[in-house]
């Protein structure tokens, strides 16, 4: 084996602090939007303008994009590479859309919120909600592609809006919630966060996290999840009702650190350098 100081860890995404925690390794930090990938006699390269420089590893970090045949593709030459990832290329495909994501959670048993989904040309003009809804177009994360419906007027103005983008819209039951918790897997450990903020999108208003122990249901869900997917990594953001049920809102493979001590940053890097090692 070659000296790790020679060997390139790749990180995709827009999380620029990962060097510090693979001191031993060559951190090569790229936009999945922007790079140039080369799969040649079962070795895996990005390319920039003068040089290609090959792939030892990989650390999945893609963040608020939609999803396009391609980024899939880099995921495959991940697998025929066999180039250690986390998570696992495998494991990134199952889930790669939220349609497919929601469909693993079904499977895997878990209270996903069920949503009405419309596909094709200005085929969200036949989906029917009862309000208040949420309309979510496409596949996106951070609360974008989504707004909360509550009148049939709006409905309209947002159903001829949603025409003129190149994508599926479903439409879900507006959950009036009492918590909003996310329950995080590294391996098996687990943390629990509790977001309060005066926005019916966390991820836009003021949210303020709170750790918590994890309710024992939340963590059995989450721990089933992660090892439905295959994932080492997952994030799973929970709202209870105010009659006290908990319902899955969504499962994220590319989970979002912030709230969440720095600990956990090492406990991902933990895992990636156990494949390393492997």
């Amino acid at each position: 084996m070659s000296n790790t100081s020679e060997r390139n860890l790749v990180v995709v995404g827009g999380e620029r602090f990962w060097h510090d925690l693979f001191p031993s390794w060559r951190v090569i930090y790229c936009r999945l939007q922007t790079t140039r990938w080369v799969l040649r006699e079962d070795r895996l390269f990005i390319a920039d303008d003068t040089s290609l420089k090959e792939v030892h590893g990989v650390l999945w970090r893609v963040g608020v994009v939609r999803p396009e045949a391609w980024h899939r593709a880099v995921l495959d030459l991940i697998r025929l590479a066999g180039v250690p990832c986390v998570n696992s290329a495998e494991s990134l495909l199952r889930g790669f859309d939220k349609l497919s994501m929601s469909a693993e959670m079904i499977k895997a048993g878990l209270p996903q919120i069920r949503a009405s989904v419309a596909v094709g040309p200005d085929a969200g003009r036949l989906l029917q909600p009862a309000f208040p809804a949420v309309l979510k177009i496409g596949s996106h994360h951070g609360g974008l592609g989504k707004a909360r419906v509550t009148s049939l007027e709006q409905w309209h103005d947002l159903i001829d809006v949603s025409t003129l983008i190149d994508d599926y819209a479903s439409i879900e039951p507006f959950v009036d919630y009492a918590a909003d918790v996310r329950c995080l897997a590294v391996s098996r450990d687990l943390w629990c966060m509790k977001r309060e903020s005066e926005d019916w999108k966390v991820n836009r208003g003021t949210s303020t996290p709170r750790l918590i122990d994890p309710p024992e249901i939340l963590a059995q869900w989450t721990l089933q999840a992660a090892n439905h997917l295959g994932s080492t990594v997952v994030g799973l953001d929970f709202l209870q009702t105010c009659a006290g049920e908990w319902l899955l809102l969504e499962c994220n493979d590319v989970p979002g650190l912030t709230g969440f001590p720095d600990h956990v940053r090492q406990a991902v890097a933990d895992q990636l350098n156990l494949l390393f090692e492997a």
